[in-house]
């Protein structure tokens, strides 16, 4: 059983209010680099649904080139390298190979628009 104390209503009302102010006035951020400086070495975790099946074939081909001491040995690199290859085909065909503007907003949430 854990000993750590749990958080009361008002102190979780207090952290709201203080996020609230956080986003009406957040602190200068430093100008973004162009996108080809990027470095590569940074990571972020995030969360992303794929279907079922896709996920079992890259985890057995993770499995079997892992075995054999071959690249890509994660799922993150073989998701890396997709996902690069995606979005200079995107690039290439919709801005004529320029690199996408970077944007500070967040993503929208929920359900995608029905088409």
């Amino acid at each position: 059983m854990s000993t750590q104390k749990r958080g009361t209503m008002g102190d979780a009302v207090a952290r709201m209010k203080q996020i609230r102010e956080q986003e009406k006035d957040p602190a200068p951020a430093p100008a973004p680099a162009p996108a080809a400086a990027a470095p590569t070495s940074g990571r972020r975790r995030i969360t992303v649904y794929i279907a079922s099946d896709l996920y079992s074939q890259a985890r057995a081909a993770i499995l079997e080139l892992g075995a054999q001491g071959r690249e890509p040995a994660t799922i993150s690199a073989l998701l890396d390298g997709a996902l690069e290859r995606e979005l200079a085909r995107l690039a290439k065909k919709h801005r004529d190979g320029e690199a996408w503007s970077l944007h500070r907003g967040r993503l929208p949430g929920g359900r995608p628009p029905s088409r």
